[in-house]
């Protein structure tokens, strides 16, 4: 998993993606981009001001998939 992390998840998968979908002829001319984001309710650490972090931790996905079977291609998840 720490290697994959170097690796950089969003290039490993995209590599694997595209020389999947040229294997079996995916359609590559159209693509549909969607982002969403949501948050995570938890156990948040104490600031050194003795207070809770005012926002919740909040996250962005990327997703693009192919326009012949929705077939993903790129996905990026990001913390904001």
């Amino acid at each position: 998993m720490d290697k994959l992390y170097e690796a950089g998840l969003t290039q490993v998968f995209v590599k694997i993606a595209l020389a999947a979908a040229e294997k079996f002829g995916v359609k590559k001319d159209t693509l549909h981009l969607d982002s969403s984001s949501f948050h995570v309710h938890g156990e948040y650490a104490i600031t050194t001001a003795g207070e809770m972090p005012e926002d919740l931790k909040e996250f962005i996905v990327d997703l693009m998939c192919s326009g012949d079977g929705d077939i993903p291609l790129y996905i990026r998840v990001a913390a904001l």
